[in-house]
């Protein structure tokens, strides 16, 4: 699977947020015998579509905190898979580069990479449901961000993680995602937190 742009600061308020337009190419790919082998690479931008003048007590909420950037933000990632009968390993990297947007924010560059090695517990009849478990490891850098050109601090880490999860596809174009991530080295920049484990939930459909 592709990596994804980072996620802006959450905040207790809903609004739209960027929307992201990609184009995708595969650069080879071959099959044989209960197995399959297939590289991509994702081309994309993050569009200033979110609302950046979400407001508290009058005040303007700092630009990190709005749910959208104002900024064009363009990323690459490459993704490469292979699948060996009911063994499965993908490897994708991911970067992303923000430029300067709404209140003269920029956020730092990130860098991702991620190994993770699946196996489908559950195997039944096209179009019956499966069920995949996975593991792996997931480095991720993120640069410093700066407003109007200076340096902030508090901004910037860099991370790597194990990570555990399953995937189930009750239909063939649908996929229910729970993955478990817990860092194992964490560097961070000025007081931020370091972070204890993640829960991310997500549903996909194909269509």
């Amino acid at each position: 699977a592709f990596g994804a742009p980072p996620n802006r600061t959450e905040t207790d308020h809903t609004d739209l947020g960027d929307v992201s337009v990609t184009i995708r190419q595969r650069l080879h790919h071959a099959h044989w015998e209960r197995s399959a082998w297939a590289t991509s690479v994702l081309l994309g931008i993050q569009t200033p579509t979110g609302a950046t003048d979400e407001r508290r007590g009058g005040a303007l909420l700092p630009a990190n905190l709005q749910a959208g950037s104002g900024s064009w933000d363009p990323f690459v990632s490459v993704a490469s898979t292979l699948e060996l009968d009911r063994l499965r390993l993908d490897a994708n990297a991911l970067y992303f580069a923000p430029t300067e947007g709404d209140q003269q924010f920029e956020g730092g560059d990130v860098f991702s990479a991620t190994l993770t090695v699946g196996y489908r517990a559950l195997m039944t009849q096209y179009p019956g449901p499966t069920v995949s478990l996975k593991g792996g490891v997931r480095y991720r850098s993120e640069g410093r961000a700066e407003q109007a050109g200076v340096d902030l601090p508090g901004f910037g880490r860099e991370e790597v993680a194990l990570r555990a999860g399953a995937t189930w596809h009750p239909t063939p174009d649908l996929d229910v995602v729970l993955t478990l991530e817990v860092p194992v080295y964490q560097d961070v920049n000025e007081l931020q937190p370091d972070v204890a484990y993640r829960l991310l939930a997500g549903v996909g459909w194909r269509f």
